[in-house]
């Protein structure tokens, strides 16, 4: 755990402007994960960013301080913008594994308690597995992570009730069709998991959906699913269909409709624009302009903040699972760094029994036959590994009660003595 590293760059501490600005769209995430991995020297790298948050958590085999964690991240991420790295809070050691945690569970989140926080970690994982840049250490705490947040989901009562912040954008939509005659029809926008989300639940409702993207060929699976029209992104700005709401969700850094297009889906019936993107897909000013209504992703997330408080006594027994998870994981882990410190010990006893073998043979024993030299060398071998027998035992409790690195550090002190000439 000790060279675990995580860094975090929220929503509710920053706000929307600053999270755009460190939030790469999907096509340029392989390529972010690669120069993250270089930068930080790491072995294992994942990449995840919400609507309200972007997290990235590594490991690395060599000493990275906060700073240099937090300098080379804004380097892989926003290398031309003007960016305080304070912004980014870090987390090492245990404390980096019990924040993953907290996220995997959604006891992080705007929306206290969200579902959708834990596929986005998975997908995060899968991403990272398939270009080579986890499989190790990192990738057993994300998995035990998802793993006690299924567990609290099915235990207690924190995934009850409004759990996502899409369902306060689906609220919003329910409010606008009830002054709506005949069948409710949506425009979507982009593939995103709050996209999908709203689409089947529409669908359950019994709207009509239309579903646009900048590449329909990826979006065609999930509309099959909700019978929804397909529609490419230029076709939907040009000639709309007609609809009463529209839902956008990308990953664009920039507005994707602009006034010319808000007052083209406002002649076909548009009245309400929910934009769930971190950076606007849509400019307030412009949909009113085009006399429509408007909520952004701030004003879901000013919503979630406020409802916090019916989560707490469902967050207070989700946490005590999550507690109860760190400590079985921090006890396995260190009994593995305990037996890993012993067989150390063991091969440096064995060493320095080894080498000590060999100069008596050279010097004061160099009458003994082959034979009877090998025989010294088995006796030496076995005198090390039970001299080593009383000492591995106290390293491995030393592991268990203090931690890996006083194991490291007594066996950086336990190296083979050097013999004098």
């Amino acid at each position: 755990m000790q060279s675990t590293t995580v860094l975090s760059l929220s929503w509710r501490e920053r706000g929307p402007e600053l999270l755009a600005q460190c939030t790469a769209p999907l096509g340029e995430r392989p390529a972010i994960l690669a120069q993250l991995a270089e930068r930080l020297s790491a072995e294992e790298v994942l990449y995840l960013a919400t609507c309200n948050r972007v997290e990235i958590a590594f490991r690395s085999t060599l000493p990275v301080t906060a700073d240099e964690a937090r300098r080379g991240v804004l380097a892989a991420l926003a290398p031309s913008q003007e960016i305080d790295p304070r912004a980014w809070r870090v987390w090492q050691g245990e404390g980096a594994v019990e924040h993953l945690f907290l996220v995997a569970a959604g006891l992080a989140s705007a929306k206290v308690g969200e579902t959708e926080i834990a596929g986005q970690l998975r997908d995060s994982l899968a991403l990272s597995r398939e270009l080579g840049l986890s499989g190790g250490p990192l990738a057993d705490f994300v998995d035990e992570a998802l793993k006690t947040s299924r567990k609290i989901r099915q235990e207690t009562a924190l995934s009850r009730g409004r759990t996502s912040l899409a369902e306060i954008a689906l609220d919003r939509l329910r409010e606008h069709q009830m002054g709506i005659s005949g069948p409710f029809r949506v425009a979507l926008i982009g593939r995103s998991p709050m996209t999908q989300r709203c689409a089947r639940a529409l669908y359950t409702e019994g709207a009509s959906i239309h579903w646009a993207n900048r590449s329909p060929e990826k979006l065609q699976p999930h509309a099959d699913e909700v019978q929804a029209t397909v529609q490419t992104l230029d076709e939907i700005r040009e000639d709309p269909p007609a609809v009463d709401a529209i839902v956008t969700a990308t990953g664009a850094n920039d507005p994707i409709l602009h006034l010319e297009h808000l007052e083209r889906l406002a002649i076909r019936g548009a009245g309400l624009v929910v934009d769930l993107s971190v950076a606007p897909d849509v400019r307030s000013e412009d949909s009113a302009k085009a006399g429509m209504q408007h909520l952004s992703l701030q004003g879901i997330l000013e919503q979630a903040d406020q409802s916090k408080s019916e989560k707490s006594a469902a967050a207070a027994d989700a946490r005590v699972l999550v507690d109860e998870a760190l400590d079985s994981l921090a006890q396995r882990h260190r009994a593995r760094s305990a037996g890993q410190a012993a067989s150390k010990l063991h091969e440096l006893f064995r060493q320095d029994a080894a080498e000590a073998a060999e100069n008596a043979l050279r010097r004061d024993f160099k009458h003994l036959s082959d034979e009877d030299g090998d025989r010294l060398r088995q006796f030496a071998d076995l005198l090390a590994r039970r001299l080593a027998h009383t000492p591995t035992k106290g390293l491995k409790r030393l592991a268990a009660d203090h931690g890996t690195n006083a194991a490291d550090q007594f066996l950086e002190s336990t190296k083979p003595r050097e013999e004098s000439s």
